[in-house]
């Protein structure tokens, strides 16, 4: 696995491992791809109601939102480095699909930083 991808999955377990973290998620029913340059092929997450979230490779049948850049940026958001709403405007990523939905995640990759 690429530094991206070891950081979805990373985050992902942050997420099972976090019970008030589920309850900010609880009842937030998404499907998150991710499209990082450098990775084998795009895999997603599976947001879930109970607020849990689980770890998928490929594509989903339907992605609510696509997060699509290179790896480094996913790496550096996730570990803090990076402001995501900044990098965001910055047009370091994209967001293909529901861009709003995508705040949703804010304060959870803050509260996992």
């Amino acid at each position: 696995m690429g530094a991206g991808k070891d950081a979805v999955v990373e985050f992902v377990k942050a997420i099972n491992g976090n019970e008030e973290v589920q309850g900010m998620l609880k009842n937030w029913v998404k499907n998150a791809c991710y499209k990082l340059e450098g990775e084998d092929g795009p895999f997603w997450v599976e947001h879930k109601a109970d607020g849990s979230a689980e770890f998928h490779d490929g594509e989903p049948d339907k992605a609510h939102f696509t997060f699509v850049g290179p790896t480094q940026i996913w790496a550096d958001i996730s570990s803090g480095k990076e402001d995501a709403q900044k990098a965001f405007f910055a047009k370091k990523y994209k967001i293909e699909g529901d861009v709003m939905g995508t705040m949703k995640l804010l304060p959870v990759i803050k509260k996992l930083q």
